[in-house]
């Protein structure tokens, strides 16, 4: 790829700038620099201590950037879930402010500014590149900003301009990483998505059913809350593909999947569970509710769901509770039974 591909492809607005990207590691990222600094920092304070602007009332300022750094750390664990990408972008920038004013404090030639390393570094390696330009801009003025209000010393200019394009360099090269590694990430997370899905009828498959019925049977236990299984299957599938094909058969599994789909609740997951075989997870669903499901579902299919000849599709719908001493193969197979002793039910009666 061209540079200039690279850059306009860096810089390309997107609906979402962090697709891919790992929120869980930013913030324990962001948890690290954020001590790194501080404790950084106090190291620092008996070396260069912040009374050149302010005389001994710059320990009392430096006292307070300290607590806002405690502060936000013990913040980001408060919020439930962590902080999202814009509240660690906004602290990014306090860092900025807290490191310039220690840097104000103890005078221009204080060490504190080669903190801005670390923070730079870090938001180059977590935000996208839109956001990383702006925050590097601000950055490098606030390290150049003092040679404008000084007598000229071409040491320290020098030393200046070397270090904001070091880390420049440092952050541009993190940026650069951090796009390819959430790309790569983006992609193998659809590739997973497209291994749970059945592409036939768009609903989970079955490696998303069993994994997700051993997550929710978890999650009913450790909440104690109920949880049904409801298992389907299409009535008189091998005659629909016998008599019209096998492209119509797909046609009608694809018409009952949004039926199917529909009236599951929102909550809850459908999968295709075989080949004319369909299951919804049922969270906080004991039988009665589950049996009521099974009947809206099955009443959804016929009402809505037609043979290439206009005859209603009809499915057999049923289900299963989760007890105290149940694996989730135990549910599968007490759902499964349900069925066939309902279909026998059926088959005897006609």
């Amino acid at each position: 790829m061209a540079p200039w591909r690279a850059i306009s492809e860096a810089f390309a607005r997107r609906d979402d700038p962090y697709a891919g990207g790992d929120i869980a590691l930013a913030r324990r990222l962001g948890r690290i620099i954020a001590m790194a600094t501080t404790a950084i920092a106090l190291v620092l304070l008996p070396l260069a201590p912040p009374t050149s602007a302010l005389g001994a009332r710059g320990w009392l300022v430096v006292g307070a950037l300290v607590l806002l750094s405690v502060g936000s750390v013990l913040s980001e664990r408060a919020v439930t879930g962590g902080f999202d990408w814009d509240q660690i972008l906004f602290w990014n920038y306090v860092g900025v402010f807290q490191v310039a004013t220690a840097q104000w404090l103890a005078g221009s030639h204080a060490p504190y500014r080669q903190l801005f390393l670390l923070t730079a570094v870090y938001v180059g390696g977590v935000h996208p590149p839109r956001r990383v330009l702006p925050f590097l801009g601000l950055t490098a003025l606030v390290t150049i900003g003092p040679l404008f209000f000084q007598p000229w010393d071409p040491l320290f200019a020098g030393e200046t301009f070397a270090l904001v394009m070091i880390w420049s360099a440092l952050t541009v090269v993190a940026s650069v990483a951090n796009m390819r590694w959430r790309l790569h990430r983006l992609g193998g997370l659809r590739a997973e998505q497209l291994a749970r899905a059945d592409a036939l009828t768009g609903l989970g498959n079955r490696r998303a059913f069993d994994e997700a019925l051993t997550a929710e049977i978890a999650r009913a236990r450790r909440l104690g809350s109920p949880l049904s299984l409801l298992l389907a299957d299409l009535n008189q599938f091998k005659p629909i593909n016998d008599r019209h094909g096998h492209l119509a058969g797909d046609h009608c599994l694809r018409l009952v999947a949004v039926a199917f789909r529909d009236e599951i609740r929102l909550h809850d997951r459908c999968f295709r569970w075989g080949g004319d075989e369909f299951a919804a997870i049922l969270v906080d669903s004991d039988g009665p509710v589950a049996k009521l499901i099974a009947e809206r579902v099955t009443i959804a299919v016929e009402e809505r769901c037609r043979q290439p000849d206009g005859e209603p599709l009809t499915i057999g719908a049923t289900y299963a509770e989760l007890t105290d001493s149940m694996t989730a193969e135990d549910l599968v197979a007490a759902a499964d039974t349900a069925l066939l002793e309902l279909k026998a039910a059926r088959a005897s009666a006609q």
